[in-house]
């Protein structure tokens, strides 16, 4: 491989799997039973397959799911409120964990923007002033997100969550 194939293979986005992907494993998977020997009974042959997939979740049915089920989060977290309005906006989720610490979560759907962390500490000033006896939060739900978010995220000590779809196939 010449030194610009290499440079260019270590620097491509890498790609997520698709359906067609996944119908091309199945298809091949499918095989293995009429290759003799394959049996997980007899241990001659193992497989299995875990990969993230590519799926289109619109951002209100992520909110739908952490709104009914906030452990999804963090193991003992609880709604607060939904969609609240306050001065500067209108916050996705307001949760409360287990240590009693109040939580703004903003929820975006696929990479956010840079100025998501502005958003959220936005929304701080707000809430603090709403609850000054708790301790507050901030974190962002995302299927991921860019370096630059991740590090203004570090440096204003918010959490990031992320969430994805998993597929596994076993035998």
């Amino acid at each position: 491989m010449s030194d610009s194939e290499c440079i260019t293979s270590c620097t491509r986005v890498p790609r997520y799997i698709t359906k067609n992907d996944v119908r091309t494993l199945f298809e091949e998977i499918s095989l293995l039973n009429e290759i003799d020997g394959f049996s997980k009974e007899s241990n001659k042959a193992y497989l299995e397959f875990e990969t993230r997939l590519d799926i289109d979740f619109p951002e209100k049915y992520i909110e739908d799911m952490v709104f009914m089920q906030p452990n999804l989060v963090e193991p003992g977290m609880k709604v607060i409120s939904r969609q609240l309005t306050i001065p500067t906006g209108r916050i996705d989720l307001l949760l409360e964990n287990e240590a009693g610490e109040i939580v703004i979560l903003e929820i975006k759907k696929g990479f956010p923007r840079d100025d998501v962390v502005a958003q959220v500490l936005s929304y701080k000033g707000d809430i603090e002033d709403r609850y000054p006896d708790k301790n507050v939060k901030t974190a962002i739900l995302c299927e991921d997100c860019s370096n630059r978010v991740k590090n203004a995220a570090k440096s204003a000590d918010m959490i990031i969550y992320k969430y994805g779809a998993y597929f596994q196939i076993s035998a």
